[in-house]
């Protein structure tokens, strides 16, 4: 990694995509091809293309959405970001609806390997 390739730098990318609702590009261009994404304790889903498919029913389930991220921190020697996350969202089915978790992000190359979300359920607004 060049010096501008940072891992801070990085996130930094990253976030912005989904500050902005981009999230299918924060997949393409952040993600690793055999990502490993957890949700509490459950079984992992196992590639970029998968959690692709995954994020894009989400999408599409839903009428509105934001998303903003608090509490992040970083360390570039274990290429690792921790962090917490607001997303509040109408959803065509569920109404409005708020998930604050915490996330943790291992990151290979330049690339998440694995991804892990912890939250207790999803609030009403």
């Amino acid at each position: 990694m060049s010096k501008t390739d940072t891992l801070s730098n990085l996130f930094l990318g990253y976030q912005e995509l989904l500050l902005q609702n981009k999230g299918l590009e924060a997949t393409d261009l952040y993600y690793h091809d055999n990502i490993h994404h957890y949700e509490n304790h459950n079984e992992p889903l196992i590639g970029k293309t998968l959690l692709r498919a995954k994020e894009e029913a989400v999408i599409q389930s839903m009428k509105s959405n934001s998303i903003s991220i608090e509490d992040v921190v970083i360390d570039e020697n274990q290429q690792l970001v921790w962090g917490r996350m607001n997303f509040v969202f109408d959803g065509i089915e569920l109404g409005k609806k708020i998930l604050d978790e915490a996330f943790m992000q291992k990151w290979h190359n330049g690339l998440i390997k694995e991804l892990r979300f912890f939250y207790a359920s999803i609030q009403n607004q």
